[in-house]
C-alpha cells in the first residue's frame, strides 16, 4: 500500500497566510472505493458515521496532520473528536474558531459545484487606511476554492466562515485535535 507521500494522486497545496499557515490537501483520489463508502455513510446516515469504520481515510487524515505539522513547525497533533456539517441551499457558517482544539481539519467528501467556498480570517485587524496594497500577509481574509475530497488544515483559534451556500449538497466532516 502506497503512502501519501507515494501516490502521486495526493496533491498537497500550502498557503503562506498571516503568521500562520493554511494546507489544503486532495484526498478525492486517494482510496476511491473507501471514499465512496464515506460518501454513501454521511447521505444516508451521518450520525451513525464512526471514523474508525474508514481506515483509509484515518490514515489519510492523520498523514494530513503530520505533514501539516512537519510543514510549520507545530507540534504533532492527533484527532480528539469530531463533528458532521451538512449544508443545503441559504445555510452558512458564521465567522467561528474552535478554542477546545489545537488545529482545524476539514474534509468535504460532498461538495457540489459551486457550493460555498471557504474564508479564512486573519488574526490581526489591520486598519484599511495603513495598506496601500492587498497581499497575502495584510488581506483580512483569504477564500479557498473547495471540492470534493479536500481537506484543509488551519490554527483552530484563526476564525473561519462561509457565504451562503447555493447549492443542496456540501458535507464537512470537521476534525478537532489536541497535540500528542
Amino acid at each position: 500500500m502506497k503512502t501519501l507521500q507515494q501516490d502521486t494522486a495526493f496533491r498537497t497545496q500550502h498557503f503562506h497566510i498571516f503568521p500562520t499557515i493554511t494546507g489544503m490537501y486532495d484526498l478525492s483520489q486517494y482510496h476511491p472505493a473507501e471514499m465512496t463508502q464515506v460518501i454513501m455513510k454521511v447521505q444516508n446516515e451521518h450520525d451513525e458515521f464512526i471514523l474508525d469504520e474508514f481506515p483509509n481515510l484515518k490514515k489519510a487524515i492523520d498523514e494530513c496532520i503530520l505533514f501539516y505539522c512537519q510543514e510549520t513547525g507545530m507540534k504533532i497533533a492527533e484527532v480528539s473528536g469530531y463533528h458532521i456539517k451538512t449544508f443545503g441551499i441559504g445555510d452558512k457558517v458564521s465567522p467561528e474558531n474552535y478554542d477546545d482544539s489545537f488545529l482545524t481539519v476539514q474534509y468535504y467528501p460532498i461538495f457540489d459545484e459551486g457550493s460555498a467556498d471557504l474564508w479564512v480570517q486573519s488574526p490581526f485587524n489591520i486598519p484599511k487606511d495603513h495598506v496601500e496594497k492587498i497581499t497575502l500577509a495584510n488581506a483580512p481574509s483569504e477564500k479557498f476554492v473547495l471540492g470534493a475530497g479536500r481537506c484543509i488544515i488551519y490554527p483552530s483559534s484563526v476564525k473561519h466562515f462561509t457565504e451562503e451556500n447555493p447549492t443542496e449538497n456540501r458535507v464537512c466532516i470537521t476534525f478537532k485535535t489536541k497535540r500528542k
